[in-house]
């Protein structure tokens, strides 16, 4: 047999490689690897829910209101106001995760108690949807412990007294921890805001913080009208319009289908996604549903303008999990029908999606709503909301109307 030439056998081996990588490329493509990756290159930290490296996908740990109380009862407040918030956040974030890493066990207490506790020195947190102790454990980069399934959406660090105190519903909880703001006081211009329950004992939602604001108004649109952010909006799924230029449905949706899954984009901006073959694999837990969650989410939310996007709610029930997320502005749910986006888990395996593609400007218009203290005389837990069609207004609704 003719021995072949040192040429080509080089030429061969080259073909041969380029066969591998070629085949390598389709599967990575198929099963979606490069679209995880980059999402999970998008997100600042996989270990915990909250952070992100896009600006939208705003951290759940930043609460809505924050209150810092002085030795004298005055206050540094920001309520409703995300430029306002994120500053008050960064100077007591550190102490409010110093406190859930050494808090000790949790007793109930008296609600007399918690109202004692958020008038001495301290530092409050209020969110605008009911987290997990563990899930805001997580947020804040505090090490796990006891009563990690209790459900709250305010929490206060007692200086004072060196306990953490829980609201969960209607019951109230603390427990001691080691002296987290001993002689740190935060410094600022401190003023005299009160919470609703200061001003009247007898009220339906004694714990509004008591600010004056002129809200501000938003216009919306979907920015999927612009093919240039639809085709990032697909390419944070995975597919390439220029390789899958998808078909019209009769109803004038946009259907794009590729090997491990469809997506259908409508003419109002919704996208639902179906995954044909597993997309992720996870733990099982709440927690990790919603890491996942969020992960996937990352890439897409890049085009909500002024609007922030945070963790709803994760409900595990016939052996699925559900994920959800909802637009906010000034720190107020904006209600679109339904959550902003929905992901679905079955047998540990993302199987789909329900996302509203929004884009939301602040406009020149500004509101003054029913005072805060007369808000919280009509509702049990009255909080910030934005409604409308092209244009959503602020108002007050009842948030445990929702639950």
């Amino acid at each position: 047999m003719k021995r072949l030439s040192k040429a080509a056998r080089e030429h061969i081996k080259t073909a041969g490689i380029i066969l591998l990588s070629a085949l390598a490329l389709f599967l990575a493509l198929k099963l979606g690897v490069f679209a995880q990756l980059w999402a999970a290159m998008r997100s600042e930290s996989g270990s915990y829910v909250g952070t992100s490296a896009v600006p939208e996908l705003a951290e759940g740990a930043r609460p809505c209101v924050i209150a810092v109380t002085n030795a004298e009862g005055a206050r540094l407040c920001a309520a409703w106001d995300f430029a306002a918030a994120d500053a008050l956040y960064d100077r007591t974030a550190g102490f409010m995760s110093e406190a859930l890493s050494s808090v000790g066990s949790f007793v109930e207490t008296t609600e007399e108690a918690w109202r004692n506790a958020l008038q001495e020195e301290g530092i409050y947190y209020e969110y605008s949807q009911s987290a997990t102790l563990d899930t805001i454990r997580a947020w804040l980069g505090a090490r796990p412990g006891e009563s990690g399934e209790r459900s709250l959406c305010r929490l206060c660090l007692s200086a004072a007294e060196e306990r953490l105190y829980l609201q969960c519903g209607e019951s109230f909880y603390s427990a001691p921890i080691e002296g987290v703001l001993e002689g740190q006081g935060i410094s600022g211009e401190y003023e005299s805001v009160s919470f609703a329950f200061e001003e009247s004992r007898d009220i339906a939602s004694p714990y509004v913080m008591l600010v004056s604001a002129r809200f501000p108004v938003y216009t919306a649109k979907n920015p999927l009208e612009d093919e240039a952010v639809l085709e990032k909006i697909l390419g944070g799924l995975g597919i390439s319009m220029k390789l899958i230029p998808g078909y019209y449905g009769v109803d004038g949706e946009r259907v794009f289908v590729a090997a491990s899954k469809t997506v259908t984009v409508t003419r109002a901006g919704d996208v639902s996604v179906s995954f044909c073959e597993p997309y992720e694999i996870f733990a099982g837990t709440g927690l990790s549903a919603a890491e996942c969650a969020q992960t996937f989410l990352a890439p897409l939310i890049r085009n909500a303008g002024d609007a922030r996007v945070s963790l709803s709610g994760v409900d595990s029930q016939d052996g699925g999990i559900t994920v959800t997320f909802d637009y906010y502005l000034s720190g107020g749910r904006v209600f679109l029908g339904g959550n902003a986006f929905t992901v679905t888990f079955s047998g540990g395996r993302l199987v789909s999606a329900e996302l509203k593609i929004s884009s939301f400007d602040a406009i020149e218009e500004r509101l003054t709503l029913l005072p805060a203290l007369q808000a919280a005389a009509v509702s049990d837990d009255a909080a910030l909301g934005y409604s409308g069609g092209e244009t959503l207004r602020p108002f007050w609704y009842d948030r445990r109307a929702l639950t």
